[in-house]
């Protein structure tokens, strides 16, 4: 999830009032191993789709807009047009970049998650290990020429095992600091924010007569969301990993 802060202008002069915009951006879908790819493709703008759009509405400069931001090994993004209308004129901005969010940076707010509680990690945290090898020793010692269908574990085995797992938690718990979940950032609908960024563009003049960059930003990798690459963070999410 993205927190993005919205400035917006007109002839060098912040714009006050409300302006609805959208970001809409064209590519090519990344081919994933597991899918056959049919038809090879050019980098002709003919073979582009929109694979990434979003909208916002900025009632002041400064305004906080939030959106999904998924990872770029999903979409492969040539452009991105910027159109919008502010005092019911409506306004375009061709080749505005090559990523919805042009300015990003990645800050996570945590370091480790342990059910619903947040930590922030200290130093010596990596170094608290579950050494469950060492209760091998204690493990029954079974006849190859017979089958088993039970494990071989002992009582000397299960204690090992509490043991170990009681020490590495401990060791945990003495090198991370639990954070207060109110002073985390969330988007309205309760999503903590990965991703702080920044958009700013210059509406033309004459609301208009659309207008053209010819220098198109590139970003670290923020990206946001289509249907399909929703489909992909709610996998992502599933396992624990992060949009």
């Amino acid at each position: 999830m993205a927190m993005t802060k919205v400035y917006i202008d007109q002839t060098n002069i912040p714009v006050n009032g409300t302006v609805t915009f959208s970001m809409n951006c064209y590519g090519r879908y990344t081919q994933l191993p597991w899918t056959k790819n049919t038809t090879e493709k050019t980098d002709s703008s003919n073979d582009l789709e929109m694979v990434s759009t979003f909208s916002a509405t900025c009632p002041e400069y400064g305004c906080v807009v939030y959106q999904y931001v998924p990872s770029s090994f999903y979409v492969n993004i040539s452009y991105c047009d910027l159109e919008g209308i502010y005092v019911k004129k409506p306004f375009s901005i061709k080749n505005f970049s090559r990523s919805p969010l042009p300015n990003c940076q990645y800050k996570p707010q945590y370091d480790d998650v342990d059910r619903k509680y947040y930590y922030q990690t200290l130093p010596g945290y990596d170094s608290c290990k579950f050494r469950y090898e060492e209760c091998d020793q204690f493990l029954m010692k079974l006849d190859e020429n017979k089958s088993h269908t039970d494990p071989a574990f002992t009582p000397e085995y299960d204690r090992c095992w509490d043991a170990v797992s009681s020490r590495g938690k401990a060791c945990q718990q003495a090198h991370r600091i639990k954070l207060n979940e109110t002073d985390l950032i969330r988007d309205p609908n309760g999503d903590i924010v990965y991703h702080f960024c920044e958009l700013r563009f210059s509406i033309p003049s004459d609301n208009v007569t659309p207008i053209e960059v010819t220098s198109v930003p590139t970003t670290m990798n923020a990206v946001s969301h289509s249907p399909v690459t929703s489909l992909y963070c709610s996998i992502l999410n599933f396992f624990g990993a992060k949009c």
